[in-house]
């Protein structure tokens, strides 16, 4: 029985290796120009280089999904972790290689040597652990080698992490299964009326989700509660949707400093709406051939809206 609520699918394609096996290739480049920025010595610097490869490696693992339209989080939360790690050790070797390089990290050094030094090294995981194993060893105290350990396991850490939420979180956006495609987030621009009992309207869109058209009314923009919705757009005949209950809240009771600082200057001008509680629904299926369409009619008919009584009032 297909759920009521958008679920991922857990396929896993073809072209989900074929993606992942890209992402590990474009890792290649920025592993190599990170051990080389690193090479010299530790410094303060080091932190935004790693924090670069990071970004970069999260960005290979976001497209691995997306474009390999994988929809299994927890096989895409290990074939993220893999990448991440394949780049954190392939630098590693390249570290080890330019670090003991003859006037390593200099540009004018022989690049393809030092790149097939740095590969032979990585076919031999026996001698990279050795060299580590002497580096840590070579500290000028046992508190300074495990000090080396536990920075190194901190950078794996620090690479990792991202790259495994970005790849999980894509996995779990909504993907529209009739037609192979991920569906396209639309925030609505028009304000609804304000859901007055959202766990009753909850259960009528279970039951019936196309009484969608009958709850959601737009009003005008003036209003201090309203609904707001946002549609994950499909090519087929079935969406997404979600909706959201706001009102006006005092800017005291945002946790956001330069929102104070605003209504302290212009208190008369300063309106600070929040979202109500969870969701009225969250990624509910309901049947729409056109979701452009319906928005179009949905703006036209906030272009026309007057004051209303709420829902359920």
């Amino acid at each position: 029985m297909t759920s009521r609520y958008f679920q991922p699918s857990l396929r896993v394609p073809a072209t989900a290796w074929f993606a992942v096996a890209a992402a590990v290739l474009g890792t290649v480049p920025a592993a190599c120009l990170y051990a080389w920025a690193t090479a010299p010595a530790q410094t303060f610097e080091n932190l935004f280089y790693a924090a670069g490869l990071a970004a970069w490696l999260a960005l290979l693992a976001y497209l691995a999904a997306r474009l390999g339209k994988v929809r299994n989080p927890g096989w895409m939360r290990k074939a993220s972790a893999g990448i991440a790690v394949f780049a954190w050790y392939l630098q590693w070797a390249a570290w080890m290689t330019l670090r003991d390089w003859p006037g390593s990290p200099q540009l004018d050094m022989d690049g393809m040597s030092a790149l097939a030094a740095a590969a032979g090294l990585a076919l031999r995981p026996d001698l990279m652990l050795a060299t580590a194993a002497d580096i840590v060893g070579g500290a000028s105290s046992p508190l300074g080698g495990l000090a080396r350990i536990v920075v190194w396991l901190i950078e794996l850490v620090v690479l990792v992490l991202p790259a495994v939420v970005a790849g999980a979180t894509q996995s779990l956006a909504p993907f529209c299964e009739q037609t192979g495609h991920w569906a396209k987030t639309v925030d609505v621009p028009v304000q609804f009326e304000f859901v007055q009992r959202p766990d009753e309207v909850r259960r009528k869109l279970e039951q019936d989700p196309r009484q969608v058209h009958a709850i959601l009314i737009p009003c005008s923009d003036e209003a201090e509660r309203f609904s707001q919705v946002t549609i994950h757009a499909c090519r087929g005949s079935e969406s997404f949707i979600t909706i959201y209950n706001f009102a006006e809240m005092a800017p005291d009771d945002i946790p956001i400093r330069e929102v104070a600082t605003l209504s302290e200057a212009m208190p008369e001008r300063v309106e600070v709406f929040g979202q109500l509680d969870e969701p009225v629904v969250e990624l509910l299926r309901f049947p729409v051939d056109d979701p452009h369409a319906l928005i179009r009619r949905w703006e036209s008919e906030a272009a026309r809206a007057s004051g209303r009584s709420v829902i359920g009032a």
